[in-house]
């Protein structure tokens, strides 16, 4: 039996070729499911859009240089809420300005894109790894930036918009650094006017990172999920995206695939819960192993940037409690 790093380089050497096949929406590593059971056998798994029967060209191989696959339906979908106007309060958002500001809570850009809303969540406070080291508000690109792809330093509210923030009164702050594409989706907006806290709304404080390993458990405080229980179900995983919009399709590398906790809720993410962190808690201590982006429309699958991407491409750090 091959070992974790031996499929890693299988699945590394195969996956552009299986990307491309009709339908195929993502490659990881992960436990093989047989009559939706998930067994303990670990494989390639490739994501369809739809089960459906395909060309032999197409068709996706029993075995690959002797390692098993599965084949899992799923399309991703950034997991940002966009909506045309003003809307009644949606998901379980905290419509309160929150001072200090902590991971969990609505955000969104101060004005509309293309006459359209956008809003996602506030993962958690970062420090810049350079002096004065300040410390700023983590996202994604596609939240704040809202799929605005010359990077204009958007203006950022606390509550979003569509949240009962108003702008430019509810401003804290507008985007500095983002990165999209490889490893990461994420963005980091300056703090001014309230302070901030190393702290997930509803998880508690944060004393540092960690790296997402198979079968790990996490959770996340999500603007429209609230707090959610879930697994690490994949790694390694190579997935294509939908931002629609002026983004449209991308592939992001080497992320964390999370399915819910099936004993806690039936739901892991909804719209509306990009850039909220991903928590393992381990000892009574609470470590961030990821960045939520995407998930398909039931809210059964996701995925998320490794945190430690997101440090490397934004040149910070997670802050931490004490």
């Amino acid at each position: 039996m091959k070992n974790l790093e031996e499929l890693k380089t299988i699945k590394q050497a195969i996956e552009a070729e299986l990307m491309k096949r009709s339908g195929v929406t993502g490659v990881d590593i992960g436990p093989k499911y047989v009559n939706g059971e998930k067994t303990d056998e670990i494989v390639i798994r490739v994501y369809v859009a739809e089960k459906k029967g395909v060309s032999k060209y197409d068709a996706i191989p029993r075995e690959i240089q002797g390692i098993k696959t599965d084949v899992i339906e799923a399309k991703f979908e950034s997991s940002v809420l966009e909506v045309a106007s003003q809307l009644p309060q949606l998901g379980k958002a905290d419509l309160n300005s929150c001072n200090p500001l902590v991971g969990g809570i609505s955000i969104g850009p101060g004005r509309t894109m293309n006459r359209r809303l956008y809003f996602g969540t506030l993962g958690a406070i970062v420090e810049d790894n350079n002096p004065p080291y300040n410390l700023y508000a983590l996202s994604n690109f596609h939240v704040l930036c809202a799929g605005n792809t010359s990077k204009l330093k958007n203006e950022i509210v606390q509550p979003s918009l569509l949240d009962g923030g108003e702008y430019p009164a509810d401003t804290f702050g507008a985007v500095l650094r983002s990165s999209f594409g490889g490893k990461v989706d994420c963005a980091i907006a300056s703090i001014r006017n309230r302070s901030a806290a190393a702290v997930i709304q509803n998880i508690g404080n944060i004393r540092g990172t960690r790296k997402a390993t198979l079968q790990m458990p996490v959770c996340k405080q999500g603007r429209s999920s609230g707090l959610t229980y879930g697994i690490v179900d994949g790694i390694n995983a190579t997935v294509k995206i939908s931002y629609g919009g002026v983004i449209g399709d991308r592939i992001l590398t080497d992320q964390i695939a999370i399915v819910p906790d099936p004993k806690k809720n039936a739901v892991w993410s909804e719209a509306g819960d990009s850039g909220s962190a991903i928590a393992y808690i381990e000892n009574n201590r609470i470590y961030v192993v990821g960045l939520h982006v995407s998930g398909n429309s039931q809210g059964t699958r996701a995925t998320a940037n490794p945190i430690r991407a997101v440090e490397s491409a934004l040149n910070v750090s997670v802050a931490t409690s004490g």
